[in-house]
């Protein structure tokens, strides 16, 4: 009995533990949030005083990058495009890369 119960509260804790540790949706570069999203392209918003120009690319459905999106300037939004590689935009939360100059 002991073991039944013990393996029963090991995986109510797993399960606990992967419902808590789940990522928030929130920003994943300081000063930079997620702004606009459809199927096709992603929008990305930062607002910082440590670069003045910044990109992106997103992460596809595919599991593939978009390319590089164009220059943006800071404060401002930068985007990227999952169809110019015919694919559409995967999960908004934490999938792009950021690139500053």
């Amino acid at each position: 009995m002991k073991r039944v119960l013990g393996g029963v509260m090991a995986v109510a804790a797993i399960s606990v533990g992967m419902i808590v540790t789940a990522p928030p949706q929130a920003q994943a570069v300081p000063g930079c949030v997620i702004s606009w999203w459809d199927k096709n392209a992603l929008g990305v918003e930062c607002r910082s005083n440590s670069y003045k120009e910044f990109r992106i690319k997103a992460l596809c459905k595919n599991n593939a990058w978009s390319p590089w999106g164009p220059w943006a300037k800071q404060p401002g939004q930068a985007y990227a495009y999952c169809n110019a590689i015919n694919q559409q935009v995967a999960n908004p939360n934490f999938n792009y890369q950021h690139q500053t100059r």
